[in-house]
């Protein structure tokens, strides 16, 4: 059986990985994969930050504190395995609240505004955990079918 073959992941496409996000860009998967096992660049960092993160919303989702998020940035020090996941799961769930809100200022509101359907938390509060990004998921499932969530 013959495989196709596997486009390897270069540095411009890691580094442009989370602004795809954002662009409403399908990155394959395998793509996103090899470069998160290689190592998020810090510049991701920056474009989380530029879609209008705060640095304590982004060291939340990602599990690490403000002078961390500073250090690696000041640094140039490339995301670990789990942090690089969490970052590719922030732009991945603003994206799909951008898509199915119409808008990057009320997708980021309410992603901020706690949510009677999420338990009266926020969606940000939820995405350090994979069941959390699950729950999430589905509330914007719900508007995206034009339900209230």
């Amino acid at each position: 059986m013959a495989y196709p073959e596997r486009s390897p992941v270069t540095r411009t496409s890691a580094r442009s990985l989370i602004r795809d996000f954002f662009r409403q860009a399908k990155a394959s998967d395998d793509a996103i994969i090899e470069a998160v096992r290689r190592g998020l660049p810090p510049s991701a960092l920056d474009d989380l930050l530029d879609a209008g993160f705060s640095e304590e919303e982004v060291a939340g989702v990602i599990g690490f504190s403000v002078r961390t998020l500073h250090r690696k940035r000041e640094r140039r020090v490339r995301l670990d395995v789990a942090e690089g996941d969490r970052a590719v799961r922030l732009a991945r769930i603003l994206a799909e609240a951008d898509l199915y809100i119409g808008n990057r200022g009320h997708a980021l509101h309410w992603l901020r505004a706690s949510n009677w359907s999420l338990g009266g938390r926020t969606p940000l509060e939820l995405l350090s955990t994979e069941p959390g990004v699950e729950m999430v998921r589905q509330a914007l499932a719900t508007i995206a079918y034009g339900g209230v969530a």
